[in-house]
């Protein structure tokens, strides 16, 4: 298998582009920002949900983890 960087690039781009503006399959908002019903902004119920989508992806910016 070959990496084609121009290809990634092209891609990488579209993807970013579509993200900023009509979204990606109509989302703009990371799921892991969008609280579950019944779950408090701040609550320690909040703070869970962030932690377990934070641990199961690993994507997560510390700071907007730890700063909201």
């Amino acid at each position: 298998m070959k990496v084609d960087e121009k290809r990634g690039r092209i891609a990488a781009e579209r993807l970013y582009y579509a993200f900023r503006s009509e979204g990606i399959h109509g989302q703009k908002e990371m799921p892991e920002d969008m609280l579950p019903r019944g779950v408090g902004a701040g609550s320690l119920e909040h703070i869970f949900f962030i932690t377990l989508t934070v641990a199961i992806d690993y994507q997560r910016d510390a700071p907007a983890l730890w700063l909201r």
